[in-house]
């Protein structure tokens, strides 16, 4: 702790990089020929809720009737913590199950007090909170009869494919994790038809059960829906999932001006236009402000049009002095937003001399942007200046 006079009349404690332990109730008292006088005040110092795993679930193997535990631990306090088995939430109100929770330690745990065979099963846990999630996954191996007898188990996904988007000629990886004694056979398929091993595309099945698909060099056919099955001599079980492989244009972007707004004047009663081009996926929707305030499209006097690929045009038919000012052309997409702004001026008294008498530096209205391209396909690559 660091007290500091700032001048005669001020003082301050700084306390660099703050500990639990720093908070109290702290006070200040200040004194002199005249006497003194006192100010206090509380500081409380809160540990940051972010969740962390600092002990996950492990696999247990009993025999039939005997209990099992699962446990783990957390650093942060979540604000839900959703148990599962084989993909299905399990109840509270299940007595089979018994879920404990302590926040103050982070120690969480699902027991059972007499197995049954069903209690094979893949078990996870989730916690989250306003920061983010955490979560861990076992497996339960419960024995009946001989134990060689009961060591085979079907096929169980731990975690399953998951809905991809991609951009054409990346590469796809989709991974899911399987648990089964012994390991299984997996197929592949894509809109129905088995896949086979190729230059580009690469199957693998990792010791602890994790699964991997790559498709090198994406093209717009390999979008679809695409299956794992699973199979060992105790059954079988699949996860699917879709696949989007989409061009350039097509991804998901936030919205970007490509031609913004023009600086302009305009005599009164006289017609003005603002054009604008924007890019975004999806596409986004498009607002005008007049010095921080929506300008209400009455599609009488004011119009906005939507002319296709990314223009919009902004007309005014006739020209008031309330229409002069700042204007803001806003655009928004579930992605993000991008704005952009000019100034709209009442025509002066003086005849405005053409830009081309006046000369201007050179800009761009349409500048360059990051492109991407299947190897083999033309490119073309364009800007416009004025």
């Amino acid at each position: 702790m660091q007290p500091k006079q700032v001048n005669p009349k001020k003082f301050e404690l700084t306390i660099n990089k703050s500990q639990l332990d720093d908070g109290a109730t702290y006070r200040v008292v200040l004194g002199n020929k005249a006497g003194e006088c006192e100010s206090t005040a509380e500081l409380k110092v809160e540990k940051p809720n972010i969740l962390k795993l600092v002990k996950g679930l492990s696999d247990v193997n009993v025999d039939e009737g005997q209990p099992f535990t699962f446990s783990c631990k957390i650093t942060g306090t979540p604000k839900s913590v959703k148990w599962f088995k084989n993909g299905k939430e399990i109840d509270s109100s299940d007595e089979r199950y018994k879920l404990s929770s302590n926040p103050e330690t982070g120690e969480y745990s699902l027991s059972v007090d007499s197995s049954i065979p069903t209690d094979s099963a893949a078990f996870k846990v989730i916690f989250a909170n306003d920061k983010g999630d955490v979560q861990s996954g076992a497996v339960a191996y419960v024995k009946k009869g001989k134990p060689k007898e009961a060591e085979a188990r079907a096929p169980t996904f731990i975690s399953p494919l998951k809905d991809v988007d991609i951009e054409e000629g990346d590469t796809l990886t989709l991974k899911c994790q399987i648990s089964a004694e012994p390991q299984p056979t997996l197929k592949w398929y894509c809109n129905g038809e088995e896949l086979k091993p190729s230059n580009r595309v690469v199957m693998r099945l990792a010791l602890d059960g994790t699964a991997t698909l790559r498709v090198m060099d994406t093209k717009k056919s390999d979008a679809g829906q695409y299956k794992v099955v699973a199979t060992n001599p105790s059954g079988s079980l699949d996860s699917s999932c879709k696949v989007g492989v989409l061009s350039s244009d097509e991804m998901p972007s936030p919205p970007k001006f490509i031609v913004p707004l023009r600086s302009s004047d305009a005599p009164l009663g006289a017609k003005a236009e603002f054009n604008v081009k924007v890019r975004g996926v999806p596409k986004p929707t498009i607002r005008f402000q007049l010095d921080g305030k929506n300008i209400p499209i009455d599609n009488n006097r004011i119009t906005l049009e939507d002319m296709h690929d990314g223009n919009w045009c902004l007309t005014i038919k006739e020209v008031k002095e309330e229409d002069f000012g700042t204007l803001r052309c806003v655009a928004e997409n579930e992605n993000g937003k991008d704005e952009c702004e000019a100034i709209f001026d009442q025509t002066g008294g003086r005849k405005p001399k053409a830009r081309d008498e006046e000369g201007y530096p050179p800009r761009f209205n349409v500048p360059l942007w990051d492109r991407r391209v299947p190897l083999g396909d033309p490119m073309f690559i364009e800007c416009h200046g004025m």
